[in-house]
C-alpha cells in the first residue's frame, strides 16, 4: 500500500512539473509565465496562546499551520498545564510551517 502511495506521489509531482514548464522555440525548458516565484511562501500570524491549557494552545498553533515545540518548566506562580510564554509573540508574522515554542507550566516543583 505504502508503495502505491509513493508512486502515485511521483506522478502527481512529474505531472505538476510539466504543467508548470514550456519548451520555448529553442528547444529550452522555461517556467511558465503562470508559474509563482519560489520566493513566495504562505505566511500566517502567530496566534495568542499564552495563559491557555496546553492543549487549546497546541490546537490554536497547529490550526494556523504552525509547529508547536513545548518547553515543560516548573512554575510557582502558573498552574500546571497552562501556557506562561511563547517565541514568537503573538501578532509576529512567519512563514507557514515555521515553528512556535510554547513554555508550558508543570506547577511547583
Amino acid at each position: 500500500m505504502a508503495a502505491l502511495a509513493s508512486v502515485a506521489l511521483v506522478v502527481a509531482v512529474v505531472a505538476l512539473v510539466v504543467s508548470l514548464t514550456r519548451e520555448s522555440s529553442n528547444g529550452t525548458t522555461t517556467p511558465s509565465s503562470s508559474v509563482p516565484s519560489a520566493s513566495i511562501v504562505s505566511s500566517v500570524t502567530v496566534p495568542d496562546v499564552v495563559g491557555k491549557q496546553a492543549t487549546e494552545g497546541l490546537n490554536s498553533v497547529a490550526a494556523t499551520g504552525l509547529v508547536a515545540i513545548v518547553t515543560n518548566v516548573a512554575s510557582a506562580t502558573v498552574p500546571a498545564r497552562v501556557i506562561q510564554s511563547q517565541t514568537p509573540r503573538a501578532g509576529t508574522t512567519v512563514a507557514r510551517g515555521s515553528t512556535v515554542t510554547l513554555v508550558v507550566s508543570v506547577g511547583p516543583a
